[in-house]
């Protein structure tokens, strides 16, 4: 069991496993937040497993729950889960090129779990650019078509990103995951 439904995650998670005996995860909702369950690594345990994601708003093929306390939950049971909010993506400035008219940033994903990272079709690598007006974009890529990367392996995917999205300006820039299930995750650092 899989809860993203904000701060109230971090109690009904230990919760449900006090009271039922199995196990839960509480999942940051939002992208800055951390607590132990990524600190303890718990998304790791959950890869390639049948979950059932639990969350305060209604989403894709999700059924409505009333529990006994008034509150409005929606979940869904999910079948070989994947998500990839530990998962560390490096890149450097130094390291942006041009061809043509599309701007190339390599982008290093680090898969330090012990099972390959798999990409499914609902799977987006995004970027966030921020510029000195503080006006921000998000460009996305979809992953379905990369290689897995195999345990404990990097590999280094291209962002393309094409000239004419972006005005002369000067960027600040961080990259994600997306899996347009769970809430989306800031997997780099910003630069």
């Amino acid at each position: 069991m899989i809860f993203e439904t904000g701060p109230d995650a971090l109690r009904e998670a230990p919760f449900y496993t006090f009271y039922s005996g199995r196990k839960a995860i509480a999942s940051e909702s939002k992208l800055s937040e951390r607590s132990q369950y990524f600190l303890w690594h718990y998304e790791d345990s959950i890869q390639n497993q049948d979950v059932v994601l639990m969350k305060t708003e209604e989403y894709f093929e999700s059924r409505e729950l009333n529990t006994r306390m008034g509150k409005k939950l929606y979940y869904r049971e999910i079948d070989n889960f994947s998500s990839f909010k530990n998962i560390k993506l490096e890149w450097d400035a130094n390291d942006i090129s041009c061809k043509n008219d599309t701007v190339q940033i390599p982008v290093r994903f680090i898969n330090h779990r012990s099972v390959p990272c798999s990409f499914k079709e609902n799977n987006r690598l995004f970027i966030l650019l921020e510029n000195d007006r503080g006006e921000t974009m998000r460009l996305e890529q979809p992953m379905k078509d990369l290689d897995p990367v195999g345990p404990e392996t990097n590999a280094v995917f291209i962002f393309d990103i094409a000239m004419n999205d972006l005005e002369e300006d000067r960027y600040d820039a961080v990259f994600g995951i997306r899996t347009l299930i769970t809430y989306p995750s800031i997997n780099s650092n910003y630069g």
